[in-house]
């Protein structure tokens, strides 16, 4: 229930940074904006209207706050703001393919590598979407892409692994080293 200064669908306070939660598995695109959208705002403060509305779609979450407040970024173009986390959707990523995942980033690797080299993008930008697009979370393991030998690591809390990795076309299943 809103407060009757917060705008209508806004969490009902600013949320106290000093109770900001984080957690590595939340960078992870596990959770998604639902059909009809949700507004969004550049600080967590529902006395402030609201800067966008969220069309449906993928997001990480990087913080909660009290109150509902709930940090994210999407994963369409990498915007970033503060939103009601109570309406998120939970994203089933259970049916995905995890060799497609890795290819597929390994392929937006390249074409971010590609932006970089044309000068379209700056330092500081190519380093951020470079890690966003290194890092997959899936059930219980970690994926890390080694951008200096363009390799998959794979962690699963105890051991640090390199896995054999071959493309989608390929026929094989790949082994662990």
């Amino acid at each position: 229930m809103n407060s009757p200064h917060s705008r209508a669908g806004a969490p009902r306070n600013r949320g106290d940074p000093a109770d900001a939660t984080t957690d590595p598995l939340l960078e992870s695109f596990a959770y998604a904006v639902p059909e009809g959208g949700l507004p969004a705002w550049s600080e967590p403060d529902s006395h402030a209207a609201p800067v966008i509305h969220l069309a449906p779609g993928p997001v990480r979450v990087t913080e909660h706050r009290t109150g509902g407040w709930t940090h994210v970024v999407c994963e369409e173009d990498g915007w970033s703001g503060w939103l009601d986390g109570t309406r998120l959707a939970s994203r089933d990523t259970s049916g995905d393919d995890l060799l497609t995942q890795l290819n597929e980033a390994m392929a937006e690797y390249s074409r971010l590598l590609d932006e970089h080299q044309a000068g379209t993008i700056d330092e500081a930008t190519f380093h951020h979407r470079a890690v966003r697009i290194g890092l997959i979370v899936r059930d219980q393991d970690a994926w890390i892409l080694d951008l200096t030998t363009t390799r998959w690591w794979r962690y699963d809390g105890v051991e640090l692994v390199t896995p054999l990795i071959e493309d989608a076309g390929d026929k094989g299943t790949g082994t662990e080293k």
